[in-house]
């Protein structure tokens, strides 16, 4: 929560420009995570927005913000996550189909490639996978051409009512080693 005039305010957020900066200060290369929902022509503006030199509205808003040069001169590499499901604050998170995820992958990640000023050797577009169930990822894979990487998330639900310590948090532990470690699930599947 931010502080103003002395009282908390819940759930205040902050911007696409604070959390670089943030990166840029702790000397992280920043990973963001957008949404599934994320259009071609949206991806190319946050293109335009980390790799602008001020001739297009994107960049002229970044420089205008303070940030004179392109976030892409700042880190050595930026990670960009299309997010696999559609997540509100009331709805539990759906994965979509693997075929729907694929094609808003190559639509996307095809946009940013073909923006002026992106930089292959800058940015990392990564596929949003799942530790859970190795089907999904691998489905996705036989139709996404347009990635640089996969993430591997655990997916792992915590059954905390009435449970133990080791039940909370065994499974943390163990599980995702079991699932990306050498002959785990998920490295049969994509290796």
């Amino acid at each position: 929560s931010a502080m103003l005039s002395g009282k908390s305010i819940s759930n205040s957020g902050y911007g696409l420009g604070e959390f670089l900066q943030l990166c840029a200060d702790t000397g992280s290369d920043p990973w963001l995570q957008i949404p599934s929902s994320t259009t071609p022509e949206q991806m190319r503006e946050l293109v335009e927005y980390l790799t602008g030199t001020g001739s297009d509205a994107w960049s002229v808003a970044r420089i205008a913000s303070g940030q004179s040069d392109p976030w892409t001169q700042v880190f050595g590499k930026i990670h960009i996550e299309l997010a696999s499901a559609s997540t509100t604050a009331s709805v539990v998170s759906e994965r979509m189909a693997p075929a729907v995820y694929a094609e808003q992958v190559n639509a996307d990640y095809s946009a940013a490639r073909q923006t002026t000023g992106f930089d292959g050797s800058k940015f990392d577009l990564i596929l949003g996978g799942t530790g859970a169930s190795s089907d999904w990822i691998t489905a996705v894979l036989h139709q996404s051409r347009e990635q640089d990487s996969v993430s591997v998330a655990a997916d792992l639900p915590l059954q905390t009512a009435n449970a133990s310590p080791t039940e909370t948090y065994g499974s943390l532990l163990a599980e995702p080693e079991v699932m990306d470690s050498t002959g785990g699930s998920v490295s049969r599947e994509i290796t």
